[in-house]
């Protein structure tokens, strides 16, 4: 699929076999892949930049956190749902 603006490609969505997303590229060409898990849900998605960002899911499928990697550095973010661990 083609996001395309006076004939310009804008970005571009890759799918894979099933229909899920494995990559975007936008108008300057850089790239962004999706990696996913068993379950088709992203768990990590890389920047054309090097950076990634990974995601973790509960039982009940809701991300409870991600983390961030840039220049060799990782940051994790503050949890989003509540886990019952």
């Amino acid at each position: 699929m083609y996001i395309v603006n006076s004939c310009q490609v804008l970005q571009e969505y890759q799918y894979e076999a099933w229909g899920h997303l494995s990559h975007t590229v936008d108008g300057n060409q850089n790239q962004t892949y999706f990696e996913t898990d068993g379950w088709r849900k992203i768990n990590k998605v890389l920047y054309a930049d090097g950076s990634e960002e990974s995601y973790n899911y509960n039982a009940a499928g809701l991300i409870t956190d991600t983390i961030a990697v840039q220049n060799g550095e990782e940051r994790k973010a503050l949890p989003l749902a509540k886990t019952n661990s």
